[in-house]
C-alpha cells in the first residue's frame, strides 16, 4: 500500500513537470525507481515489471510514439505496480490520448498531449474503481 501511495506521489510531481514542460525530468524517474522498487518489496513482480514495461515502451519510443521520458515513466510504473497493471494504465492512457488531443488544442502547443497527466488520471479512477468494487480500501 505505502508503494501505491509513493507512487502516486510520483505522478503528481510528474504530472506537474509534464503540464508546464512537456518533459518528466531524469532526476525524478532516477529516484522513484529505486525507491518503489524497495518500497514494493523488491520482489520479482517488481522486476519482471521494470524490465518488460522497459521493453515494450522501449520500442514505442524507439518508433517515436512515447517521448523518453514517458518510457522511463512507463518503467517506474512497472516496477510500483508490476507488468500487466502497469501495461493496462499506460495503454488506456494512450488510447486517450487523441481524445485529451482534441479537448486541449487550442489551449497547448504543437509538442503533443503530455502522458503524466493522463496517465494519473487513468490510474486514480482505475485504482478507485478496484478499490470500490472490491471492498478494498487501499491507499484512498
Amino acid at each position: 500500500m505505502f508503494a501505491l501511495f509513493l507512487f502516486a506521489v510520483y505522478l503528481l510531481i510528474a504530472s506537474v513537470y509534464d503540464l508546464y514542460t512537456h518533459r518528466i525530468p531524469n532526476w525524478l524517474n532516477y529516484v522513484a525507481l529505486p525507491v518503489l522498487f524497495g518500497a514494493s518489496g523488491m520482489s520479482m513482480a517488481s522486476l519482471i515489471g521494470w524490465l518488460g514495461m522497459g521493453v515494450v515502451l522501449f520500442v514505442a519510443a524507439y518508433m517515436n510514439v512515447i517521448g523518453a521520458g514517458d518510457w522511463k515513466m512507463g518503467m517506474v510504473m512497472g516496477a510500483a505496480l508490476g507488468f500487466l497493471p502497469a501495461l493496462i494504465v499506460f495503454a488506456v492512457a494512450q488510447a486517450l490520448a487523441p481524445l485529451a488531443r482534441s479537448i486541449t488544442k487550442r489551449f497547448s502547443d504543437k509538442r503533443g498531449v503530455p502522458m503524466a497527466p493522463l496517465v494519473t488520471v487513468v490510474f486514480v479512477v482505475g485504482w478507485s474503481v478496484v478499490a470500490i468494487t472490491t471492498k478494498h480500501v487501499g491507499i484512498w
